[in-house]
């Protein structure tokens, strides 16, 4: 366990400073690669899309698919209401904390190679869609520009998501299976840190 530990806690320190700037812009990228960028910046985004990537890599493909088109449509509506949720206090100060509890639960059940009821799976799908696309507002000016870095965004994350679901699919023998396993319970133990911090803070 203190193998373990030590890499958990450096992942979770090393995230921290980013948090400052979790939502600016990236320079010289237009509008769509700041979007497309966007899931990979944010490290609450990465820790649940790795999280989930994993979950559902680990899971039989039929199960998995079933819950992509839930993720896909509450992404979507997510993004779409991301600017009413910026600006509606206190809401944007508990979509961090919660994309956290999501990456948490994913990666507990990743560690522990549960099977969850299909309701449940696409339960814990949709909520990370629906929280993620809240928590990424377009810094593009303009509607236009706004639903090109939405769209961006869309694309970013499902991209993210289907690598490492993909990736983590093709673990087939047992110490691979046991690095999923191994993955998913530091995806856990930094979620669980940076909550921590964020709540002393």
């Amino acid at each position: 366990m203190r193998r373990l530990a030590a890499p958990a806690l450096a992942a979770a320190l090393s995230l921290l400073p980013a948090a400052a700037r979790a939502h600016s812009a990236i320079p010289g990228a237009g509008d769509f690669y700041e979007g497309l960028l966007h899931p990979l910046i944010v490290p609450a985004h990465v820790l649940v899309l790795l999280g989930l990537g994993l979950w559902l890599g680990q899971r039989e493909a039929a199960r998995a698919q079933r819950a992509l088109p839930a993720f896909a449509v509450l992404l979507l509506l997510g993004l779409a209401l991301s600017g009413f949720a910026a600006a509606s206090e206190p809401l944007p100060r508990l979509l961090g904390p919660a994309l956290l509890v999501l990456a948490l639960a994913a990666g507990i059940a990743v560690a522990a190679a549960a099977h969850l009821p299909g309701l449940a799976s696409a339960g814990l799908a949709a909520a990370s869609a629906l929280v993620l696309g809240l928590d990424s507002p377009a810094e593009a000016e303009g509607l236009r520009a706004q639903a090109i870095s939405l769209a961006g965004t869309w694309i970013g994350v499902h991209l993210a998501l289907l690598n490492v679901a993909g990736l983590t699919a093709l673990a087939k023998r047992r110490w691979q299976r046991l690095g999923v396993r191994i993955l998913g319970s530091w995806t856990a133990a930094s979620a669980l840190m940076v909550l921590a911090l964020e709540f002393r803070r």
